[in-house]
């Protein structure tokens, strides 16, 4: 038994599902899976019905009246079994796939809520203000000389990717911690940003979370690497500047204050774009945007003919200013990317790998341990980034590419636009 043979007489058990109203249509998920999409109230009227027990024409003839519709009910059964919201037909259960366990399915709510209470926010806040201002009048504040925090350039660079990553794991950790301190449920993953690999925490939960709460955890990561780089701040003016450990911590410094920054290239989807996105009230404006400019890139290819009227038509028109300008955003990010990638990314990862292998060839002729063992890790740190790099790569744009292909230029099923809007925060 499939949806695609349900029947008007047929009984659809559904999951549990969570809604919020949002304008002009309902936002409908399942939390345990992660799917949520944006529904007509019609579509509503029809859920209720099914989920009171009443079979599939019941809920037909009372969207009809209610909405005055003729809504092709078989047909919206079967979008809602492909959506996986559907359990059972007529008491047979539909096979699917156990849903993915959340990342730290330990955490619960009762561990990390204290952490949003007002008072602990203020005091963080003051915090970072605080070392904000020990760090500039101090003088403290990292250049790029803080990166050199060891003599040995292999044992650095293995200590920089060391704290790199532990302050990126502390970062998508406070994203969960948020969001599971709101009872929604999140996944740590690696991703890519254009050919970036980043680390990033999905939470499509917060499509029924309220503003408020979808900001905090927006913004959570961020608040840890202000911290961190407040704490390491105080910590330098406490310390010897030849010291050791005064090195170190203005190392840790640079990276959350890079970490920071970086969130700021928002045209890559990052923290402060879901932010951006939030405050304008979008629901995917980076799609809407890569779909805006795809329009505009094929239009004068397209024959008089075939002239299709541009995306930004079918959107409300509170958003369609944002998506240009984001657009806009986006063209001139990543022009300034491609050079940044060509002339110093590119050739500084080349350039590192070539001279690890240079060195550890040398420190093996002339049996120098130490020069071997700091070549192993400059080696090991650039292949291990790299095979992950590769793939997130193929996990990433792989299956894009194929539902990019089968995607029709005006997609109309009730909530794609919404499915397309993944919460991401990385």
């Amino acid at each position: 038994m499939t949806g695609d043979r349900a029947t008007l007489q047929s009984c659809i058990s559904l999951h549990d599902l969570v809604s919020r109203n949002d304008g002009e249509e309902w936002i409908v998920g399942r939390p345990d899976t992660g799917e949520f999409v944006g529904l007509p109230v019609e579509a509503i009227t029809f859920l209720g019905v099914l989920r009171d027990g009443g079979t599939v024409a019941d809920a037909k003839q009372r969207t009809d009246l209610a909405h005055d519709e003729n809504i092709d009910a078989l047909d919206f059964v079967s979008d809602l079994v492909g959506l996986g919201f559907v359990a059972a037909v007529d008491g047979e259960c539909l096979a699917e796939e156990d849903p993915r366990p959340p990342s730290l399915p330990w955490l619960q709510s009762r561990h990390v809520s204290w952490l949003l209470r007002a008072p602990v926010m203020v005091a963080v806040v003051a915090f970072i203000g605080a070392g904000v201002t020990v760090s500039v009048v101090s003088g403290s504040l990292p250049g790029y000389s803080a990166f050199f925090a060891l003599p040995e350039p292999g044992l650095n660079f293995v200590l920089a990717a060391a704290i790199t990553m532990a302050v990126v794991a502390l970062h998508e950790f406070c994203h969960l911690a948020a969001a599971r301190a709101a009872g929604v449920h999140g996944w740590i993953s690696l991703s890519t940003r254009l050919c970036f690999l980043v680390a990033q925490t999905s939470v499509p939960g917060l499509w029924v979370a309220s503003r408020s709460v979808r900001l905090r955890v927006f913004l959570a990561g961020m608040v840890f690497d202000l911290t961190v780089f407040s704490a390491c701040a105080v910590g330098m003016a406490c310390t010897p500047r030849a010291g050791a450990a005064h090195h170190i911590l203005a190392l840790t410094c640079l990276i959350t204050l890079f970490g920071v920054i970086d969130q700021f290239m928002f045209f890559m989807r990052t923290d402060v774009y879901l932010v951006v996105q939030e405050l304008t009230g979008c629901k995917n404006l980076f799609g809407d945007a890569t779909d805006y400019l795809r329009y505009l890139a094929t239009r004068p290819a397209r024959r008089s003919a075939s002239v299709r009227p541009s995306p930004l038509a079918d959107l409300p028109q509170w958003e369609r200013r944002p998506v240009r300008f984001y657009a806009a955003v986006m063209v001139v990010g990543c022009a300034a990317m491609v050079p940044m990638l060509a002339f110093y990314w590119i050739p500084i990862d080349i350039g590192i790998f070539v001279r690890g292998v240079e060195e550890f060839a040398r420190g093996l002729s002339s049996s120098h341990i130490a020069l071997v063992a700091d070549a192993a890790g400059v080696l090991a740190v650039t292949m291990v980034y790299q095979a992950l790099l590769l793939r997130a790569l193929l996990r990433t744009y792989g299956p894009h590419l194929r539902r990019l292909l089968r995607r029709s230029s005006h997609p109309e099923a009730a909530g794609e636009r919404l499915q397309q809007a993944e919460l991401h925060v990385s």
